[in-house]
């Protein structure tokens, strides 16, 4: 075996090495993102208001397909939709189907909030703060 072919050898085995501990690293960054994701699911509280989340845009929309998602929304166990309108539709879908008692979420008072946290409460809702009078 000539110099050469030892050197080119040593090439193919720092490379494997390399491209070992570069998937090393990148299932540890994973790993390390989906604890991140879980534990800022778990605080973030899930919007039951149809109201709100057939508002939503953008990050917070798919935050909130997580959360209900991790709540265990029935409709949303599968794949979810691929266009805005048809996530924020899941997501109406999903608050009826929790108001019917199709599904529960554990101790939901860790879940629920008025939408406060999120920077809502400019969203025109159907119900109003203010008692009309009457």
């Amino acid at each position: 075996m000539g110099c050469g072919e030892q050197a080119w050898r040593k090439v193919g085995v720092d490379h494997h090495d390399d491209k070992q501990h570069h998937l090393l690293e990148k299932r540890k960054k994973r790993q390390e993102q989906v604890q991140k994701n879980a534990e800022w699911i778990a605080g973030i509280a899930i919007i039951l208001d149809k109201g709100i989340v057939s508002n939503l845009k953008g990050s917070h929309m798919l935050d909130q397909i997580k959360i209900f998602k991790n709540a265990g929304a029935p409709n949303l166990h599968g794949s979810i939709p691929k266009l805005a309108n048809d996530k924020r539709r899941a997501l109406v879908d999903a608050v009826e189907l929790y108001e019917k008692g199709l599904w529960i979420i554990d101790r939901v008072e860790d879940w629920e909030s008025d939408g406060e946290d999120f920077g809502f409460e400019d969203i025109d809702n159907a119900t109003s703060d203010t008692d009309s009078e009457s």
